[in-house]
């Protein structure tokens, strides 16, 4: 329906706004029509995002067209009620990001959750409630044991992108998928494929980040073997969990200190939906014996 004529004399926002008008006038457009979003017309049309937006916003200001708040600005919202400002380039980028997942989970099994509104609260704004916990220092060097479908690594790349973040899986279909999503959000990752207790014993990964962390994995005493190896003397591990974290710690509390850390924090919090979720802040203070971590059937049979 839309398109660009270089040769013209008009700047591209103003052609844009010319052709919804053209199309309104002519029937193409009715009222009630969805126009295409801001990031699909400007790929379409090979133009920057902010041009379609520009456009957009003076059709509304004419009172040719109006916005209904949708996803983007739910998810805003709901992450500001966290205490997480998101820019609007971030939303943006979210909203492809749920795109992706939505379109790639009819492939491959990534999440049960697939309504656009539960995506952005309980995948994107429970990944992003870290920062409440955590203020990274500039370039840290970030792992995401486990990652999956992305999670909390890819949100907490997006929020901060000089984070130098590692996403580590042991399903190289999953890693395929974390790719898509690194090149189309235009980000720049590390992906390895590889189980958790083999690469904490490769050298250059074992005690190399400033922060692990890991979201629906393993219960915390498992967990504890899987994760905290790749912590730095003075990093952390910051273990997401449901409502049952203080449960959790109470097995896991040996085998954080057998890995030489000691608990520092657990923050707990409310989602906007009710869900009940806690982080737990670890910290390295020593090193540990050469030993850990164990083999993946011998930590699941005897943890810690």
């Amino acid at each position: 329906m839309f398109r660009i004529n270089p040769a013209s004399g008009k700047a591209i926002y103003e052609q844009i706004m010319e052709q919804v008008k053209e199309a309104a006038w002519k029937g193409y457009l009715k009222p009630g029509d969805a126009l295409p979003s801001v990031r699909k017309l400007a790929l379409s049309l090979s133009v920057t995002p902010n041009t379609v937006a520009k456009a957009y916003q003076l059709l509304e200001k004419e009172k040719v067209i109006i916005t209904i708040r949708g996803k983007g600005a739910f998810l805003a919202e709901n992450a500001e009620k966290m205490g997480i400002c998101l820019t609007d380039e971030q939303t943006e980028k979210f909203q492809t990001y749920a795109e992706l997942l939505v379109e790639w989970n009819e492939k491959m099994n990534l999440t049960a959750i697939k309504e656009p509104r539960e995506i952005a609260v309980k995948h994107f704004v429970d990944s992003l409630t870290i920062f409440s916990c955590i203020q990274p220092k500039k370039e840290a060097k970030v792992i995401d044991i486990g990652s999956g479908a992305g999670f909390p690594g890819i949100p907490m790349k997006l929020y901060r992108e000089d984070l130098k973040l590692t996403l580590l899986d042991s399903l190289n279909k999953r890693l395929t998928f974390l790719g898509e999503v690194s090149d189309r959000l235009h980000l720049d990752t590390k992906r390895i494929h590889a189980r958790a207790e083999e690469a904490g014993r490769d050298l250059n990964l074992r005690m190399k980040f400033d922060i692990a962390t890991a979201r629906a994995v393993a219960p915390l005493n498992v967990l504890c073997e899987y994760c905290l190896p790749f912590v730095r003397l003075g990093g952390i591990f910051a273990a997401m969990k449901g409502p049952n974290a203080e449960e959790e710690l109470e097995g896991a509390k040996n085998a954080i200190q057998v890995l030489g850390c000691e608990l520092e924090e657990v923050k707990t919090f409310t989602l906007p939906d009710d869900s009940k979720r806690a982080v737990l802040i670890i910290r390295r203070k020593k090193s540990f014996s050469g030993e850990f971590p164990r083999h993946g059937s011998k930590i699941a049979k005897k943890p810690l």
